[in-house]
């Protein structure tokens, strides 16, 4: 300590005289530290998960060696940056350090980092939270104490606008102040102080602020002490003004547990195309369909075998085929032809192979002699051969459904091949001619599906012919078809 002299004017009036004050400062000195980032941890809306790097204006609570604790900041980016922070004299940098400074609270007992319950920053970057060692005057290393749960939104509509709130919400409270542990480099998560106790509360919120990007998606990171399971999980997108335009809630043991300094990923959520408006995209529970009976064929049919040409042998019958679809139905309106499958998975049918790809096949002229797609066998005995449209596109990966966004295909005249192959031309120009997608209530997978009638040519056409199936999609016998045939439809333009 020293004495020093200064004018201060404002308390030399105050105190009735224009003399100089003398006053008692503590001598202060600029001190600059290097800091370097190895943890996998990630800052901003990125196009893949990449290592942390730092941003001007990051700062650090930096633990000085007379036990206090001071702020320091970087007018750097990248992997390695040098922070100033003013000291007092008799003290210097120590041997830790702590990222975010505005998240951590620091005392006696130790030190904490507080998460949530809004994360405003979302908007620019997402703030990892990050503990530093370093040994003598070598740079500080930081890693992750936390990991972080990776949430998408796709095809947000045009409505959201450019900003809003991604809120990740969980029975196992997931904000709060949680403790750092030195000796495991993490946050340490209590289920007897945090949890929620099965219920979604106020406390369990975390909203990150969210842009959207090109191609109308949105990216949030939410940092998470470790944990093997966050109960269920309610994940909600609201727009700056508050509305809620997506919720999902996903079921107890779904989610990947976290682990520190790893990135959990869900499946993105998908808002639908435009052409299913029509139907209500929160709406999980297939009611749509309640009051719609199930489709029969209006003939009887010869059950047949196929010979296939890669195995030599009769591998399947018709009811091979259609064992495992329980209901179809098909409803239609002025602008959609609506679809719905109900299949039974617990009778053994390759599911991984089968419900790889969904395909819907549709006549749209009056041509009906001669003209077949020649796909997944239907050609050798269906009752219409005047499919000449189908849509076709990945229905599930490894069993999972995701979203089903087909591509437009002119089909091939062929009258009598028997294969599995895709012959036909994709239709340029065409986009969101159908969308569709399912999940599973036990072992029964509910599939609906909804066809644009004017980008298939089916515009005021009061009657066509459609096939649908799943199936591999390659010269296999792995198929799930409602009917050989196919099914006659009477088509309403109301």
């Amino acid at each position: 300590m020293k004495k020093i002299v200064t004018s201060m004017l404002v308390l030399a009036a105050l105190a009735g005289c224009g003399r100089n004050l003398e006053i008692s400062a503590p001598e202060t000195v600029t001190v600059s530290i290097s800091a370097t980032a190895v943890a996998p941890a990630v800052k901003g809306t990125l196009s893949q998960d990449q290592y942390f790097c730092w941003s001007p204006g990051d700062r650090i609570l930096v633990q000085l060696t007379d036990g206090s604790y001071a702020v320091f900041e970087t007018k750097e980016g990248g992997v390695s940056a040098s922070f100033t922070g003013t000291i007092p004299s008799n003290t210097q940098p120590g041997q830790s350090a702590y990222y975010p400074a505005g998240a951590v609270n620091a005392g006696a007992d130790g030190v904490s980092f507080k998460i949530g319950p809004v994360i405003s920053s979302g908007l620019s970057e997402v703030l990892i939270p990050m503990a530093g060692r370093r040994w003598g005057n070598e740079p500080f290393s930081f890693r992750a104490v936390t990991g972080a749960v990776k949430l998408m939104v796709e095809n947000v509509p045009d409505e959201f606008g450019d900003k809003g709130s991604l809120v990740f919400q969980a029975t196992e409270a997931t904000s709060g102040s949680y403790p750092y542990d030195p000796a495991k480099g993490a946050l340490t998560w209590d289920a007897a102080k945090y949890a929620s106790r099965g219920s979604f509360s106020d406390g369990s919120k975390i909203s990150v602020d969210v842009e959207v990007t090109r191609g109308r998606a949105v990216t949030a990171y939410i940092p998470l002490p470790e944990n093997s399971n966050w109960g269920k999980v309610r994940i909600s997108l609201h727009d700056k003004n508050g509305k809620s335009y997506l919720q999902r809630e996903i079921p107890e043991g779904t989610l990947v547990p976290v682990e520190t300094g790893r990135i959990t990923r869900l499946p993105a959520l998908q808002f639908p195309s435009d052409i299913a408006k029509a139907l209500d995209p929160t709406d999980g529970d297939f009611s749509f369909w309640d009051s719609i009976p199930d489709l029969t064929e209006s003939a009887t049919f010869t059950p047949w075998t196929w010979r296939s040409s890669w195995k030599g042998e009769d591998v399947y019958s018709t009811e091979d085929f259609n064992i495992v679809c329980k209901h179809i139905k098909f409803y239609s309106d002025a602008k959609y032809l609506y679809g719905y499958l109900y299949l039974d998975t617990t009778i053994p049918h390759n599911l991984n192979e089968s419900l790889q790809h969904f395909y819907v096949m549709i006549d749209n002229d009056n041509t009906t002699e001669g003209q077949s797609f020649g796909g997944n066998n239907i050609a050798e005995v269906p009752r219409y051969r005047g499919y000449n449209v189908m849509l076709y596109g990945t229905a599930c990966t490894d069993g999972v459904p995701k979203p089903w966004h087909p591509a437009l295909y002119n089909c091939t005249v062929d009258a009598g091949a028997s294969n599995t192959n895709i012959n036909g031309s994709v239709v340029s120009g065409v986009a969101d001619a159908g969308y569709g997608g399912g999940s599973f209530d036990g072992d029964i997978l509910r599939w609906e599906f909804i066809i644009d009638r004017g980008k298939t040519e089916l515009t005021g056409r009061t009657h066509t012919n459609v096939c649908v199936a799943f199936c591999s999609g390659t010269n296999s016998p792995y198929l799930i078809m409602p009917s050989i045939h196919g099914f006659e439809l009477d088509l309403q333009n109301e």
